[in-house]
């Protein structure tokens, strides 16, 4: 992927054969490593600004189609075959020393530990490697998943501060998961921006649990609406801020000291525009279009030209010599910023849309170089590093930690991240308020990061863990296979969806129907359709991620909320390692009205385990018949996939039939009790119902984006022939 007209930045993605994403660019950093040459002497797409890469179980789990390997290989690896990262290789020259980061996780998979270390050789991209102090962490947990303690050092060799930046410990208020305070035997004059010692009472709470008081943040009170949004802010100097909210939810202005933001989004509720007014930095105080976010099939950036909406101009009057006086209206680059994102959408680095020739002759250009804006690196849980930042041009970016924007005004640069559906505090790693779908999750603490695991998963919306949305592992790797699918690549472990795809998507559509409809030769009808059936998606992550997951000593495993699409049907299979004791899985799905239920399927050591989801993402907008008779088939088709008998080689077997909430309700409430007899039949044979709030809506986007980037790529595949 190349960003912007002038080509000033190449992103390099590069994955291990189950299509986990290995890194992005090189760990050196160098036109020589890097899989596309960007800074390369006579080309064209500027030198890269950043690289990294994810290290799962040592050396072994990626190996280069060509003789140079953009990753160096991680040292001290501990590792781990179930999806959890060993360890990260990062290098950001804009902040300094490349570094590695080694992670360690108890039972739960939880993050207890990181450890890094630097001593890359950019010259030959091998590690020698030297561990040190800096940055150190040390978590530890209670049942529920509440951190207990965190131990976190600052940044002593590089910057010269003290080592020792926090080692807290938590209070919880007696029989709930709420934090009460935190008390820091380190000095608060060692560092401004983090987390100091609070006294008992600290936080405070209203009766649903959403935090109404933080004295330690200088926080005197929170007003909530009744929908669980921050309303007001009232601080301690004085000072207020306000929010509202369109019917969604979504945040739609702020005013801070006079100065008001206005969101404009477009029908999804993504961030389009934003404006502001009373900021006498920008246009003396006119009403401005501020930032423009532009998208691709995510955020790539911000237009943050200046424009004031009151007149229409960009830029100071200008008087030209014979030409009078106007505006100048020109093109100017600089004012346009890419953001560099990792595997969990936390924004590294951000450059501008201008490039600068290197000419090594005085004469003509060798290379080219990107204008630098900002560059970051951040804690586990999402705070930045003290002395690995840097801010350039442009100011602060707007995104960070998870992509997500920093509401500074609260707590300092970083302190306060908005998700969709709550605010979160990186320093102390919770969220402000309950999770609105904690009834999915009765095993966590509903204030809980990630599932303690923000290393590998984010927290969707701020609505529970899961892995990163939108997914380049598995968009891009999807496209990949499709493109090279005639060499034989596809989609391990899935029962071959990308054949079914790419040459038989079913007979509803006949050979070839998502390549056939990308390129204009279905109706647009066919775009619902394929939403309907949900078939042929791939799911390389998904299925990696759950294939290894089965084989763990622990019972609770909330299937719903891994899979990123659902758009699929598909079968999962693994094995329970003999030698352990056995084991209840606790599946979480619903009963027949709609309302959360569980299931528990008993595993013996060696015991095979085989799930089959069937997937129906039909919309609620469709007739009542036609959702009654596919729901109908689905239950069928379940009910046969299942088998009270055991499967064929004898082992337990289970199926799900996944639906989309809001239809399967619309289709039950003519006929209750025969679907509930359809439910009951179901479970009897060794089944579950699983209802998923938005599927189509999800399904039905994942399959338009997978047209455009088919077409997309299929075309410049063209071209480039």
């Amino acid at each position: 992927m190349v960003l912007g007209q002038e080509q000033v930045q190449g992103v390099d993605y590069a994955y291990t054969v189950q299509g986990w994403l290995k890194g992005v660019n090189s760990t050196a950093v160098t036109p020589g490593y890097d899989p596309g040459g960007d800074g390369g002497s006579g080309t064209q797409v500027a030198k890269d600004v950043f690289g990294f890469a994810l290290h799962y179980y040592g050396g072994r789990d990626y190996s280069p189609i060509g003789t140079v390997n953009p990753f160096a290989s991680g040292t001290n690896l501990k590792p781990l075959f179930n999806g959890n990262i060993s360890a990260i290789s990062q290098n950001l020259p804009s902040v300094g020393t490349p570094l590695q980061s080694n992670y360690s996780y108890d039972v739960l998979n939880r993050l207890t530990g990181m450890q890094v270390s630097r001593g890359l050789n950019t010259s030959t991209n091998i590690w020698e490697p030297e561990v040190f102090e800096d940055f150190k962490e040390r978590v530890s947990y209670d049942a529920n998943g509440n951190i207990l303690s965190y131990r976190r050092n600052g940044n002593h060799s590089f910057a010269g501060t003290p080592l020792g930046m926090d080692s807290l410990r938590y209070t919880y208020k007696t029989g709930t998961n709420q934090l009460d305070f935190v008390y820091d035997s380190v000095g608060a004059s060692n560092y401004a921006n983090d987390i100091d010692g609070q006294t008992a009472g600290n936080y405070k709470y209203d009766a649903i649990g959403n935090l109404i008081s933080d004295q330690g943040a200088g926080i005197d009170s929170i007003e909530w609406t009744v929908y669980g949004k921050i309303r007001r802010i009232k601080k301690s100097d004085g000072s207020e801020i306000t929010y509202n909210y369109d019917v969604g939810g979504n945040r739609i202005s702020k005013r801070v000291n006079g100065i008001e933001t206005w969101y404009v989004r477009d029908a999804a509720g993504n961030v389009m525009s934003i404006y502001t007014k009373g900021d006498s930095t920008v246009n003396n105080g006119s009403l401005s279009q501020t930032a423009a976010n532009l998208y691709g099939s995510r955020r790539l950036g911000v237009n943050a030209v200046k424009v004031n909406v009151e007149d229409g101009s960009v830029l100071p009057g200008v008087n030209i010599t014979g030409l009078g006086s106007g505006i100048n209206i020109n093109f100017t680059r600089g004012e346009k910023f890419f953001e560099l994102s990792n595997h969990l959408g936390n924004v590294l680095a951000t450059v501008s849309d201008r490039r600068v020739g290197i000419s090594t002759d005085g004469i003509l250009v060798d290379h080219y170089e990107p204008t630098m804006s900002s560059s970051q690196e951040y804690y586990p849980f999402g705070m930045l590093m003290p002395g690995r930042s840097s801010v350039v041009t442009g100011g602060s970016y707007r995104y960070g930690f998870n992509g997500k924007e920093n509401d500074n005004e609260v707590k300092g640069e970083g302190n306060q991240i908005t998700f969709e559906a709550r605010i979160y505090d990186p320093r102390v790693g919770i969220f402000l308020s309950i999770d609105p779908r904690s009834s999915s999750y009765p095993y966590y603490s509903p204030y809980l990061f990630a599932g303690d695991n923000p290393i590998r998963l984010i927290d969707v919306n701020g609505e529970g863990p899961g892995d990163p949305k939108p997914s380049q592992a598995n968009l891009e790797n999807t496209i990949l296979a499709i493109r090279h699918y005639g060499s034989g690549f596809f989609s391990p472990g899935t029962g071959g969806m990308i054949a079914k795809a790419v040459n038989s998507s079913g007979s509803n559509f006949g050979p070839g129907a998502y390549w056939r409809l990308a390129h204009g030769l279905y109706p647009s009808s066919f775009v619902g359709a394929l939403g309907v059936t949900g078939e042929g998606i791939a799911g390389h992550y998904e299925y990696s991620y759950f294939a290894s997951n089965y084989d763990v000593s622990y019972a609770r495993i909330q299937f719903h909320y891994a899979f990123q699409s659902g758009t699929q049907d598909f079968t999962i299979t693994s094995y329970f390692r003999k030698g352990m004791n056995p084991m209840s899985l606790i599946i979480n799905n619903n009963n027949p009205d709609g309302s959360p239920s569980s299931s528990s399927i008993n595993i013996n050591p060696g015991d095979k385990l085989s799930i089959q989801y069937e997937v129906k993402t039909l919309s609620a907008n469709s007739d009542v018949g036609t959702l009654r008779s596919q729901i109908d088939r689905g239950f069928q088709q379940a009910y046969n996939n299942a088998s009270a008998n055991p499967s064929k080689d004898g082992h337990p077997q289970f199926s799900i039939l996944e639906v989309d909430k809001d239809a399967y309700l619309k289709a039950v409430q003519g006929d209750p009790a025969y679907f509930t007899k359809q439910y009951e039949k179901l479970v009897k044979q060794g089944g579950a119902l699983l209802l998923k709030q938005g599927l189509f809506k999800e399904a039905h986007q994942t399959t338009i984006n997978l047209m455009t980037e088919i077409k997309t790529s299929t075309t410049n595949e063209k071209k480039t022939n």
